[in-house]
């Protein structure tokens, strides 16, 4: 399977189809940054860029984004004009989440640890380990925090 999305549409060789997937595989495994071909016609190129959540906690900017691309597709399309769409990985506002902020949406609502418990039916020596950073937070409670606490502006 390819890991460049819509390889179909690229006018090229077997041999350079698998070079180009094969490179743009390297682009996925070490920074979860991939590729989908959007349009393709005689002088034109537009590609999609996009980057997930890695492990390395390093992130592409736009231009990051557009130079990866543009280097990628160049060589096997240098008389073309190529245009790249980049969507760089935004933080999910659960990865915001800090002991810190829960104490202060809990004081601002008056939310009391035994309403949390009540809510969640997670024990109050859960919560108390999370909310006064004795316990690391994994991503599924950040977010049950983040929904619970959320601003309703």
């Amino acid at each position: 399977m390819s890991t460049l999305k819509n390889i179909h549409y690229l006018n090229l060789s077997e041999q350079d189809k698998k070079n180009l997937d094969k490179s743009a595989g390297m682009y996925a495994a070490n920074a979860n940054i991939t590729f989908k071909v959007l349009k393709v016609d005689d002088d034109e190129l537009v590609i999609e860029v996009r980057q997930g959540k890695n492990a390395s906690d390093k992130y592409q900017n736009t231009s990051g984004l557009v130079d990866r691309g543009k280097k990628l597709f160049s060589h096997f399309y240098p008389d073309h004009d190529i245009h790249i769409r980049p969507k760089p990985y935004q933080r999910p506002p659960a990865d915001n989440v800090t002991p810190e902020w829960i104490q202060k949406r809990m004081n601002d609502r008056k939310i009391s640890l035994k309403q949390i418990e009540g809510t969640t039916s997670i024990d109050k020596t859960n919560l108390s380990a999370w909310i006064n950073g004795k316990r690391p937070m994994s991503q599924p409670v950040k977010a049950m925090f983040y929904f619970m606490l959320k601003s309703n502006k």
